[in-house]
């Protein structure tokens, strides 16, 4: 039933549009511009390795003419799949199954899920949820040392979780420790074979060790701001922990991550006290202790890696995924032993999920409307054939905030170029008037005020602009490349925050300006160049503070595109009545 209502909500609310990673990293690879080549899959994109999601990705696009909520449905049949598995390892860790099972899919299944259900690219987060909770289900239905073939079975997951990015990294040291305490335990045993079996499941654990390594190998971490505080860090490391039940954690704080941490120190006693009291169960035992440390130094990361961008960064949506993993852990570590006790904490987390379902359902349908009615606001404006720079107008900000429209607009190009869906469809842009911009010839270091800095500001009521066009001058000697930076500011819009979700959102300087850069070319003659910019401004600035050569300015213009005829007359008048 959650699988269907999973299933349901990818049907309703996803929509067939790329959504910020997509852009940056999908597109142009499925657009031909970016060959698929290893380097590429195995190159680092915000500190991850991820060349595993781009196989599922770039195939589930092959599959489907480039449909994009492929990877929402993949997204919602692995997590299905996923609490199927884990209800089978509940069975062989009690014996028989228990209502208390279908925890499981009230973790994994509810719409809390709304933005790993409704994004391409998320399939990332996902991979890594399925492939850690299918270590977790082996660890969980396995009594003693593991044999050779459920060995393998865990040391594929294992290789393939660093491949999943920095997420998935984590867990795979942790749990390749479970397979060398395997490996020892197989030794000692007494079986024919275990020395045999010992060694080749100590060898898997070394593989899993070795492309840990490595990762690290060439890795380049970008810094987004500063770490923050150890105590700022662990708070945010809390409210990752604390999503584990789903958004709604975020209106409960700070009792929802309280509720987490009893939770997780339950779990920790528990398998304490079986240890001494279960013997013959150690390895699994460890294994989930392992797993528990795993989720925890996740956590960790996430509060260290973000928490100076803002706390509330650890609420971010696409973590609830990952976070999901703390119940199961604790699930069956409380499912360890026939006491009493450890039943009523089972039973309690499964009534936990159940008062929280509606709750959870509630926002999952309040942000996937949202974000529907948003995403197919733009898909409508692709159907009705829209200019490029209207829809860099109109939906940039929403589907990629951090880049520029004129970004935005080369990727429509490409993905019109290479006929991928409604995209094949895309008109060009309206032919560009070219409009004087008046200034003051300047010829080389005779710049007025800040010689570094030119600012124009425009009297007219600003119009899109799809260019700058500059004849410039630029002698120069060195072999540096000269560049040219150009800022510019509109008066009509507000950095206002990008919506994300609840208590998430993002500042994009590029919702109320933006910027560019420009490569010149060095020389005593004249020359032409043209700056993107597909943007309404009223003030832009050059700056020539990169440039290592006397910058004379001698003309420019803006390429924009032509006034409809309501924006002629009244242009036209705003003339004649300043005349």
């Amino acid at each position: 039933m959650m699988f269907l209502a999973a299933m349901a909500f990818v049907a309703v609310y996803g929509r067939n549009a790329p959504f910020w990673d997509d852009w940056e990293i999908l597109v142009p690879a499925l657009a031909g511009k970016q060959p698929i080549t290893a380097a590429w899959l195995w190159g680092t994109y915000h500190e991850h390795r991820l060349p595993l999601p781009k196989l599922i990705l770039l195939g589930l696009a092959k599959l489907t003419d480039c449909d994009f909520r492929a990877g929402m449905f993949f997204n919602a049949c692995a997590l299905g799949l996923l609490a199927g598995v884990m209800i089978l390892a509940a069975k062989k860790l009690r014996g028989w199954t228990s209502y208390t099972d279908a925890v499981f899919p009230l973790i994994l299944l509810h719409w809390g899920h709304w933005a790993n259900l409704s994004w391409f690219f998320t399939v990332h987060f996902v991979s890594t949820t399925f492939l850690a909770g299918a270590v977790l289900s082996i660890i969980a239905g396995t009594r003693g040392p593991v044999t050779p073939r459920v060995a393998v079975l865990a040391a594929v997951c294992l290789v393939l979780l660093p491949l999943t990015g920095t997420t998935g990294l984590i867990f795979a040291p942790f749990l390749a420790l479970w397979l060398v305490d395997s490996s020892i335990r197989r030794w000692r045993s007494r079986e024919p074979q275990g020395r045999r079996d010992g060694v080749f499941i100590f060898g898997l654990a070394v593989v899993v060790m070795l492309l840990v390594g490595l990762y690290f190998v060439g890795l380049r971490l970008d810094s987004f701001a500063k770490h923050a505080s150890l105590v700022v860090s662990l708070r945010s490391a809390t409210k990752f922990l604390s999503t584990s039940v789903g958004p709604i954690a975020i209106s409960f704080w700070p009792y929802s991550g309280l509720v987490v941490l009893a939770l997780i120190s339950l779990a920790a006693v528990n398998l304490t006290m079986a240890w001494g009291e279960r013997p013959f169960e150690r390895s699994r035992e460890l294994g989930l202790f392992l797993f528990m440390g795993a989720v925890v130094t996740l956590g960790c990361g996430i509060g260290w890696g973000r928490a100076a961008l803002g706390e509330e960064r650890a609420f971010s949506p696409t973590y609830v995924t990952l976070a999901a993993l703390t119940l199961c852990v604790v699930y069956f570590a409380c499912g360890i032993g026939n006491k009493t006790n450890n039943r009523l904490a089972q039973v309690g987390l499964f009534v936990l999920m159940c008062i929280l379902l509606p709750f959870n359902s509630r926002d999952g349908w309040k942000n996937g409307t949202r974000r529907s009615q948003q995403m197919g606001a733009y898909v409508q404006d692709l159907l009705a054939q829209t200019p490029p720079y209207l829809l860099a107008e109109h939906h940039v900000s929403f589907l990629i905030p951090y880049f520029t429209k004129a970004q935005f607009v080369e990727w429509l190009h490409m993905l019109r170029d290479a006929g991928i869906g409604l995209y094949r469809y895309l008109p060009d842009d309206p032919t560009a008037q070219e409009i004087p911009f008046p200034i003051t010839p300047q010829a080389p270091g005779e710049m007025r005020s800040d010689p570094r800095r030119l600012t124009f500001t425009v009297e007219e009521e600003p119009r899109f602009v799809y260019a700058l066009r500059i004849k410039y001058s630029c002698q120069t000697d060195s072999r540096k490349i000269p560049w040219l930076q150009v800022f510019w500011k509109r008066d009509d819009r507000k950095e206002e925050p990008v919506w994300l979700g609840q208590s998430l959102q993002f500042i994009s300087m590029y919702q109320s300006g933006g910027s560019a850069w420009m490569q010149l070319e060095a020389s005593k003659d004249e020359k032409v160049a043209a700056i993107p910019i597909y943007d309404k401004f009223r003030r832009i600035t050059l700056s020539t503070e990169h440039l290592d050569c006397p910058f004379g300015l001698h003309e420019m213009s803006m390429l924009v595109p032509p006034l409809e005829r309501n924006q002629a007359d009244k242009a036209t008048e705003n003339t004649q009545s300043r005349r």
